[in-house]
């Protein structure tokens, strides 16, 4: 990954600009024309560096239940698994760690009914079937930034 990728993987997750040509703004900020940037940005979804860009809400006050979900997934499968959760848009993370349950997910639905519809879909899907469910019963809002 080339500097400049890293310095607009940080300038995303920094006081992302609301206007009608953010990547305009971030460009004379960073001083890269608006082209590269959305080229690069383009590159990198295409690339799976960068799976969203969008707001956090706080789910519960827009009405959404939320869990985190842990996955025992063989070694070999976690990537083909990770792409079956990815292309659940309630789906707000995934990240892999080193662990028993080593695949792990959060999930922001309509109704516990629709989250669960959802886990019962990425079980039959995957064939996982060692699976925590961890509803969300109080929020802890930390402030998430991945320095690049």
């Amino acid at each position: 990954m080339e500097t400049i990728d890293k310095i607009i993987l940080n300038a995303l997750q920094e006081d992302f600009p609301v206007d009608s040509r953010p990547f305009g703004v971030l460009s004379q900020k960073i001083q890269v024309s608006e082209d590269e940037i959305i080229q690069r940005i383009s590159s990198m979804v295409a690339n799976k560096i960068i799976r969203r860009i969008g707001a956090s809400l706080n789910p519960k006050a827009v009405g959404l239940s939320t869990t985190l979900i842990g996955m025992n997934v063989p070694e070999e499968r976690i990537e083909a698994v990770a792409d079956i959760i990815n292309t659940y848009h309630e789906v707000t993370h995934n990240y892999q760690r080193n662990e028993d349950y080593n695949l792990w997910f959060t999930i922001a639905a309509k109704s516990a009914e629709e989250m669960n519809r959802i886990i019962e879909e990425i079980r039959k899907k995957t064939g996982i079937e060692r699976i925590i469910n961890l509803p969300s019963v109080k929020t802890f809002k930390i402030r998430v930034r991945f320095d690049v």
